[in-house]
């Protein structure tokens, strides 16, 4: 199983590997490698924490704020989450299993009647009938259809009414399954507020400690624009492209070296300017 069928069968789309890195508190190391991939799927799944499996070119200067902290709250979640997925994954196992029998299991019930012999032999009746030498034959025919007819229906009223007894428990393994899975969903939910609380409040802590440095105030114009500026990289803020920031940015020095795609850090050091490495080897 990888992490698209884990994902499918709670009844949901994988999530962005930006997604992921947020939700699961994994880092700006994580790009969604086969062993990254493994490791998330074992740790989703109750097999512990994951193994690192790559490391960066070059550590970058600072960690993206509220990393270290959303491992933790994802630490206090993760046992709540793992026990209501394995719940989960059993309840939806056993509904599926049952589902899987019932378009077959009234004709099983009807084979294993005929193996018995249960169904009447309309020729053993003709026979047995005929020993009566008052019966004409169409007596005895009237007589043998009664006869089969009437222990045909009985049986198949056992049947059928056995038949119902399976939809219903089909139907209740169903309902416990989709319990569990709005169970597991739930926690879900509690977490992903919880860590857009955590990121608002480390954004604000950050827009703070820079408007600190910079000796500035609520007016200061300077120091609203770099809260608007670490608002927006942290996907908090509404700030609209082509700023002033913006455009001071572009004529900012780059960092001088490269690094692995999705590394954040500033530059020049305590500037305050955050850089994240592209694909191509550059910055922005």
């Amino acid at each position: 199983m990888g992490l698209f069928d884990y994902f499918q069968a709670q009844g949901q789309a994988l999530p962005s590997i930006e997604q992921r890195r947020q939700q699961f508190g994994l880092g700006d190391d994580y790009v969604g490698s086969a062993a990254q991939n493994i490791a998330l799927l074992q740790r989703l799944q109750g097999g512990g924490a994951p193994a690192p499996t790559s490391a960066p070119a070059q550590q970058p200067a600072t960690q993206t704020l509220g990393t270290q902290q959303s491992g933790d709250l994802f630490s206090q979640y993760q046992p709540r989450l793992q026990a209501a997925t394995q719940k989960s994954q059993g309840l939806l196992g056993d509904y599926f299993n049952f589902q899987a029998q019932l378009p077959t299991f009234q004709q099983k019930l009807i084979d294993e009647a005929k193996e018995r012999d249960l169904f009447p032999n309309a020729a053993t009746l003709r026979e047995e009938y005929s020993q009566n030498e008052n019966l004409t034959p169409l007596a005895i025919e009237a007589l043998v259809s009664r006869q089969t007819q009437s222990t045909r229906g009985t049986i198949m009223d056992w049947i059928n009414r056995a038949v119902g007894g399976f939809e219903s428990d089909v139907a209740q393994r169903q309902g416990l399954a989709q319990q569990a899975q709005q169970q597991r969903e739930n926690i879900l939910q509690e977490y992903q507020l919880a860590f857009g609380q955590q990121e608002s409040l480390a954004a604000s802590s950050l827009a703070r400690q820079r408007e600190s440095r910079l000796g500035g105030d609520e007016n200061d114009p300077f120091a609203k624009m770099i809260q608007d500026y670490l608002l927006k990289r942290m996907g908090l803020g509404d700030a609209e492209e082509g700023t002033l920031l913006d455009d001071a940015a572009q004529d900012m020095e780059s960092p001088p070296m490269s690094a692995n795609v999705g590394t954040t850090m500033m530059w020049p050091p305590d500037s305050g300017w955050i850089w994240t490495a592209t694909k191509d080897g550059g910055w922005v």
